[in-house]
């Protein structure tokens, strides 16, 4: 298997690590290339298919986080189509 386990987790952890090591650079490409253009897609669905109040608000956070780091910065992000035509 060539896929990560966890894509948003890695995400998110080198976005920390690029913060912390003050790549701010290389953290707003991560951000406007990478993460941003899929995340609102994922965290959609993710919100509608969990029924445990804690990872909701773990979702909830998580996307208040990534929204105040591209406001902070000026990221506008493009917007990209769902192409999955699954329903949850």
């Amino acid at each position: 298997m060539r896929e990560p386990e966890d894509q948003i987790g890695l995400m998110l952890m080198v976005l920390g690590m690029l913060l912390e090591a003050e790549r701010n650079d290389r953290a707003m490409i991560l951000l406007a290339e990478h993460l941003m253009p899929w995340f609102d897609h994922f965290h959609q669905r993710f919100h509608a298919a969990t029924t445990v109040n804690a990872y909701r608000m773990l979702s909830e956070t998580t996307a208040a986080l990534l929204q105040a780091l591209c406001a902070r910065d000026g990221i506008v992000v493009a917007l990209k189509r769902d192409y999955r035509d699954v329903e949850y």
